[in-house]
């Protein structure tokens, strides 16, 4: 049926965008930010864990209801996935640099010097160093 304007009924109707789903969206910015705190290593791994199941529900519950931002879930997966692994393996190097560090002698030297040093200008801080020093299992 045509209008008087020259346009049919079906033109007329509005266009309704379709909904996206709202956990994709948080998956793909979580994951941005998990990113960018990946080198802290303990954020970076949380967020990176929390966007990887925003990302899986988010693309499972888009499927079900019919929205999209599925691609937004998938990349907030990936870059999920890349930031944990980034977090992981900052997180092995510092394990094994401490390791290796822990067992010099040199280092384990300085550390008593800077106690000791410490002694002479705050007893009370160099206590503390020495129970950390002590926890540390470096005397």
């Amino acid at each position: 049926m045509e209008t008087p304007e020259g346009h049919s009924e079906a033109q007329k109707q509005p266009i309704v965008p379709q909904k996206t789903n709202g956990m994709c969206i948080a998956a793909f910015v979580l994951a941005l930010g998990a990113i960018l705190t990946a080198p802290f290593v303990i954020p970076g791994f949380l967020a990176s864990i929390l966007a990887l199941v925003l990302g899986i529900l988010g693309i499972k519950k888009a499927k079900r209801e019919g929205h999209s931002g599925e691609t937004l879930g998938m990349w907030g997966i990936v870059l999920s996935c890349l930031s944990l692994l980034v977090s992981l393996t900052l997180a092995g190097i510092a394990t094994w640099f401490f390791l290796e560090l822990k067992k010099s002698d040199e280092f384990k030297q300085e550390i008593q010097e800077q106690i000791e040093h410490q002694k002479g200008i705050d007893p009370e801080g160099a206590k503390k160093a020495e129970k950390i020093f002590h926890f540390l299992g470096l005397d």
